[in-house]
């Protein structure tokens, strides 16, 4: 978040969600007073919407937990938006197979030449995760509903 505030150029940051503990609330107070936090339970239409006005989904955050990250690739594939997620696990797999999204670099130092570098919304090279996405949509499909 600091990142964001102090870099507007890199674009807007939206966090949305409530925290499951006090623990972690406290640990992220940073997000208290930043603009972009969405702080508050969603239910499956306030995601999807929320969701579905980001460029770039992502969950990256220093205790990774692939599972979440897993969640997080099923919600961009819903809504049509390409993933921002570490080059490790099943993720990791999907967007090699895929092109449904971009490898985050795991440390900081990189993150802001990173996200500078992120293909624009609605540019070619956009269009080109958009197709990732919609391939990955047709394997979840067929998987679902087979």
């Amino acid at each position: 978040m600091p990142l964001f505030k102090s870099n507007p150029l890199l674009g807007k940051l939206t966090v949305a969600g409530a925290f499951s503990q006090p623990v972690e609330r406290k640990r992220l107070a940073v997000l208290e007073e930043f603009e972009g936090f969405q702080d508050k339970f969603l239910n499956e239409e306030e995601l999807l919407s929320i969701a579905s006005e980001q460029d770039y989904l992502l969950m990256l955050y220093d205790n990774w937990d692939h599972r979440m990250e897993g969640a997080v690739m099923f919600l961009a594939a819903t809504v049509n938006r390409p993933v921002i997620v570490y080059d490790k696990g099943w993720c990791g797999r999907m967007v090699k197979t895929y092109g449904n999204g971009v490898y985050a670099p795991q440390d900081h130092d990189h993150f802001i030449k990173f996200v500078e570098s992120l293909p624009q919304y609605g540019s070619d090279e956009y269009q080109k995760l958009l197709k990732g996405v919609s391939a990955l949509n047709r394997l979840i499909l067929a998987t679902q509903y087979g």
